[in-house]
């Protein structure tokens, strides 16, 4: 009964694979129809035209009364020069974006608007576009040929290899991840019992491909279209995952995000941690750190993810012990090796320590690290280094918040410096001299004390100068000494010590400034070679700004360019060139403005008016105390007691440059070798010595 009723179906089957020509193998003979397929044209057409049988007659429209102006073919040169200062930058689409990246796209345009064509210019077109059509097989009727705009390339500026699909959803991947990733999520949200095998496997193969996009920087490298998924399709994925009870997809979905981990897939991965033990996963919480560029951005996922500044773990009574081990042992990974490290991680470092208020980061982590890497310095090593404490020292200087943490790395070694000689002393050799009638001996003294002046510090003359002549003054006060003896040492020494020590008030002379040099290392615009073609030698842009720079009556430059362009700019800027910069944006393109400013050299009057009021005082001091000063400087006291270097120079015979910042005053000897000891202030008085024991 059986084998009878089942035979007339299997005649049928047979029956109907002899008339269609079937052979029982469904993919077999799917490929064969497909393969039979007709078509009237090719899913691609070429055609070679080397010439063109129109010409295209283009025009640049004057504005105004000027004329219009005609572009021969082929171009040349001037044209192209006269088409590029009629047009702007290219730019093209991204999504829902307009953006303008020479690196991608360095082309100029034109619009309609702006320019003519002959007349018989869209016929030609026309029919170029017929001959296309029939060689696609399209309907000429559904297709026009239409004037867009006008597009002058540079040398090499075609487009790299890109993906021009991103408006499509249809065509690509991450998207159709993304929907099917939706989908999933309302199946197992409406219908619970859909944890089959085969929904676990589509659930792996979207997070596989998630991931694989996410973590290949090569398939961007070679022009690969961009994953244009959403942190938060990643995050319906996870959930997702969490609510199938799939773990194994965690740690590539966890590193998906674009931005930081959202607060449900932290929570979920900490309710996982109750359940499973963090072994299971610590190495979602290692990938997540590891991901990151730089020790800053590495500390700030560790503290995320610790749920606790890592440094002050050990005073944390409510973290996961297992948490805490894992958060100290990252710690230290973070800091054990700075690695290689550019002036952009030096800047986020510092900038980091500067918000750390509890001082442990900069003193216990990274001081220490920096004695490590000055046992084996390198170039870039040291680069880094300097940048980093210059930027700290800053900080601390500008927020008036001194740190002793590094003072031996940043400057050399605090110099240990010999008692000089005490003034007091000085007076009473001379007290000793005249009692013993050593009319002599007393005037070489004072030959040497002004000799010992040129070279002295002028932290020594407050301590071994002024308290002579202050005993000096009490003796002349008191009749013991006559005042026209000692008048040159009190003019000279005193004129001496402020042509030094204040010097002549700083000026500015002129607004130029040392131009910058690029060495070639913009891929930028250079004459005659495009914009993608590096050159040795400064860049057209840095050219231009040079000339800015060097004049000495400029002081602000407008420059409107690409953002590129304008970031290469602004990072040749340095301190030495005072300059700040600002960015326009009234249109496109943007400008950039630099303005130069004289901030050093207002820091550096300040100083010399607070020396000038320094040395007001002490002779104010001086001249209190007895009030016969003017009686021993005589014509030369309105010029000491008013500083006036410029009058007193005439007076010691010294050059003293004026424009020099001379707040941090040391010997004018030869340098001084740091951790030696330092020759204070001393007046050899060997001369005539004899005399004395003699007498």
């Amino acid at each position: 009964m059986a084998t009878a009723a089942s035979a007339p179906a299997v005649t049928d089957v047979a029956r109907e694979r002899d008339v269609y020509g079937l052979s029982g193998d469904v993919k077999k003979d799917l490929l064969d129809y497909l393969d039979n397929i007709a078509s009237s044209g090719d899913f691609a057409t070429m055609k070679s035209m080397p010439n063109l049988s129109v010409d295209p007659d283009v025009r640049l429209l004057g504005k105004g009364d000027q004329e219009d102006c005609k572009i021969e073919a082929p171009l040349g040169l001037q044209d192209a020069q006269k088409l590029i200062n009629a047009t702007r930058q290219a730019p093209f689409g991204k999504g829902e974006r307009t953006i303008v990246d020479t690196t991608f796209r360095n082309t100029w345009e034109l619009d309609p608007s702006q320019f003519s064509l002959s007349k018989n210019w869209q016929s030609y077109v026309d029919s170029l576009m017929r001959s296309a059509c029939d060689g696609l097989g399209v309907k000429t009727n559904d297709v026009r040929a239409e004037l867009y705009k006008m597009l002058l390339y540079e040398k090499g500026a075609m487009f790299k290899p890109h993906a021009d699909s991103e408006k499509t959803s249809e065509v690509v991947p991450a998207e159709r991840i993304a929907v099917m990733l939706a989908y999933l999520q309302k199946r197992v949200q409406n219908t619970p019992e859909q944890k089959s095998e085969e929904l676990k496997r589509s659930v792996y193969r979207a997070c596989e491909l998630v991931a694989a996009r996410n973590n290949n920087p090569g398939h961007y490298a070679y022009g690969g279209e961009k994953p244009t998924y959403t942190d938060e399709m990643v995050l319906e994925a996870f959930k997702t995952c969490m609510a199938l009870g799939l773990r194994v997809p965690l740690p590539a979905l966890a590193t998906a995000f674009k931005k930081e981990l959202p607060e449900f897939a932290l929570q979920s991965l900490r309710r996982l941690t109750t359940e499973v033990g963090f072994e299971e996963i610590k190495p979602i919480y290692d990938n997540l750190v590891r991901k990151q560029q730089g020790v800053s951005a590495r500390f700030k996922t560790l503290l995320f993810l610790a749920g606790a500044d890592p440094l002050t773990l050990d005073a944390q009574s409510d973290i996961v012990p297992e948490i805490r081990t894992w958060a100290q042992e990252s710690l230290e990974d973070i800091f054990s090796d700075f690695g290689s490290l550019s002036d952009n991680d030096a800047r986020e470092l510092a900038r980091f320590v500067a918000d750390d208020s509890s001082g442990l980061l900069l003193k216990d982590r990274i001081v220490p690290r920096l004695y490590e890497i000055l046992d084996t310095p390198t170039p870039e090593k040291t680069a880094f280094i300097m940048s980093f404490l210059s930027r700290i020292y800053e900080h601390f200087r500008s927020t008036g918040s001194a740190r002793t943490d590094i003072p031996d790395i940043y400057s050399p070694e605090e110099e240990i410096r010999e008692p000089a000689l005490n003034g007091h002393d000085l007076a009473l050799i001379f007290q000793h001299c005249r009692e013993l009638g050593l009319e002599e001996c007393i005037n070489q003294m004072i030959g040497r004390i002004l000799e010992e002046i040129d070279t002295m510090d002028m932290k020594d003359f407050l301590t071994s100068i002024l308290p002579l002549l202050e005993d000096l003054l009490s003796d002349i006060k008191k009749g013991e000494v006559n005042a026209e003896r000692f008048k040159r040492l009190f003019q000279t020494g005193l004129a001496k010590y402020i042509v030094t020590y204040v010097s002549d008030e700083p000026k500015q002379l002129n607004w130029s400034r040392e131009p910058t040099k690029c060495n070639g290392d913009y891929r930028g615009y250079f004459p005659g070679h495009g914009a993608t073609k590096p050159k040795a030698g400064t860049c057209q842009d840095c050219q231009q700004m040079n000339v800015f720079l060097q004049s000495p009556t400029e002081t602000v430059w407008r420059f409107p360019a690409a953002e590129a362009r304008r970031k290469h700019l602004i990072s040749k800027l340095s301190d030495k060139h005072e300059c700040f910069t600002t960015i326009e944006k009234p249109r496109t393109p943007f400008s950039l403005v630099v303005t130069k400013h004289k901030r050093s050299m207002d820091e550096k009057h300040r100083k010399w008016k607070a020396r000038v009021s320094e040395v007001k005082g002490h002779l104010q001091s001086l001249e209190g105390r007895h009030r016969i000063l003017d009686n021993v400087l005589q014509e030369r006291y309105a010029d000491i007691m008013a500083v006036r270097v410029k009058n007193l120079r005439g007076e010691t015979g010294q050059a003293v440059e004026g424009s020099n910042d001379r707040s941090e005053h040391t010997q004018a000897g030869p340098p001084q070798v740091a951790g030696q000891k330092r020759k204070a202030a001393v007046v050899d008085l060997t001369v005539e010595q004899h005399n004395i024991w003699r007498t």
